[in-house]
């Protein structure tokens, strides 16, 4: 079997996923860029109430998490950084982060939001696409859990994103892949991007 170093190409630069210690994200960030490296992580707005007014908090998307594109040469020096535990990989495989899952989380941190739903044609398990702002033409599954979202799944990282989306800003584009449950059936729970 390849090293994990080895499975990095030499020269094309790739997008990988670095975990790391807990609440270090934006200080590996910064780290990570001043040592020449293209790094990402995904925050988002959090809001909360103070005394006197409410204030926004950037909030990580995906705790312990870092994201890097790099070729093998930046790999052992990443590595070695006092606050990286590991790359993410699965049974010694590395696991290589497509571009376009990269630019779907871009897009979801860009947008997501906590948006009320009043009234909503879609059944749980409907694929849909978004059809408005950032997340134009994504696509994924309603999930019900007290209200609606959609779930988009994000594969090379084994991570699915439930994002509230206002349903002004969706199409069904595919019928429910869940079977009606009776009553000695459960739900499915599974729902596969």
């Amino acid at each position: 079997m390849r090293s994990m170093k080895d499975q990095i190409p030499p020269s094309e630069k790739q997008w990988y996923a670095v975990k790391c210690k807990f609440r270090c994200e934006k200080r590996l960030l910064q780290e990570l860029e001043v040592m020449g490296v293209e790094v990402y992580v995904p925050f988002i707005n959090n809001v909360k109430s103070g005394r006197a007014k409410a204030f926004a908090k950037p909030k990580v998307l995906i705790p312990s998490h870092v994201f890097v594109r790099i070729n093998r040469s930046s790999y052992i020096p990443i590595l070695r950084h006092p606050h990286v535990f590991s790359f993410l990989h699965f049974s010694g495989q590395l696991s290589c982060i497509r571009e376009k899952e990269m630019n779907i989380m871009k897009r979801v941190v860009g947008e997501i939001d906590d948006i009320a739903i009043d009234h909503c044609t879609y059944l749980d398990g409907d694929k849909v696409q978004i059809i408005g702002g950032h997340l134009t033409g994504i696509e994924g599954y309603i999930v019900q859990s007290g209200k609606h979202n959609v779930k988009i799944e994000l594969t090379s990282f084994g991570l699915g994103l439930c994002i509230s989306v206002d349903p002004k800003l969706l199409i069904k584009v595919g019928k429910s892949h869940i079977k009606t449950a009776t009553k000695e059936e459960e739900p499915s729970s599974s729902y596969c991007f």
